[in-house]
């Protein structure tokens, strides 16, 4: 039977290093239009919450963080490969937890759109519908949660990705091995769709502490993202 199997991988991570300190003299507006009194309270509830410290930028001014990160995969017949994937879209109300709008400031261009999030919706609804995407894929698979030694998801938000990984194992009633979820947010920050791949390849590189990929080790990677849109799939190294 074919099958797809990852046969290279690679990452590029920017130069300018931005810590959150460096957002400190920024204006925070509230959805009033009203400034934050205490703009370093701000960051600090955004380390707790997202967990980043730092992020990569190639250029000043961004928002997330940048970085690129690819896989190379090829078709194959060995057991190696891609063994199950699950997706799904719900794009209703949920079409709207991540958007462009307009800024709070009210003297800005109003057509000038930015980024927005309704984050407890959002925190929200991965919690009620990743780990079941993710417990699907493994079905598909037909293998034990016993048998995944990694777990490489979306490095959106340290304290979502965390909570999780805890409901997936909570399905089968056990708790996660330690270093099972790698994590590169706190010092590359949400570079969108390249974390996965970006992870992936660090980690198969050995640039990660205390984490590596064996022949015959079962990852599961899961995403979630704006639509909202769900991915997971179990691949056999």
């Amino acid at each position: 039977m074919m099958n797809i199997r990852i046969i290279g991988s690679g990452s590029y991570i920017p130069p300018h290093k931005i810590t959150n300190a460096d957002f400190a003299d920024h204006l925070f507006l509230d959805e009033n239009g009203q400034p934050f009194k205490q703009p370093a309270s701000v960051i600090e509830k955004f380390k707790a919450i997202t967990g980043i410290e730092e992020r990569r930028y190639a250029d000043a001014d961004q928002i997330y963080a940048d970085g690129a990160g690819a896989v190379v995969v090829e078709g194959s017949t060995t057991e190696q490969g891609l063994l199950s994937y699950e997706s799904a879209t719900y794009a209703l109300e949920e079409a709207e937890y991540l958007n462009f709008g307009s800024s709070y400031q009210q003297e800005q261009d109003p057509d000038i759109r930015y980024i927005k999030m309704k984050g407890r919706k959002i925190y929200e609804f991965a919690l009620s519908k990743v780990p079941l995407a993710m417990q699907a894929c493994l079905q598909k698979a037909d293998l034990d949660i016993t048998a995944i030694k990694k777990i490489l998801i979306h490095q959106a938000n340290e304290k979502m990705d965390e909570a999780i990984l805890m409901r997936f194992y909570a399905l089968y009633d056990t708790v996660p091995p330690p270093d099972i979820m790698p994590m590169t947010i706190h010092t590359l920050g949400n570079s969108s769709v390249a974390t996965i791949p970006t992870l992936y390849d660090l980690i198969s590189r050995g640039q990660i502490d205390n984490q590596s990929l064996h022949e015959g080790d079962i990852i599961l990677f899961a995403s979630v993202g704006a639509g909202m849109n769900i991915n997971a799939f179990v691949y056999r190294v």
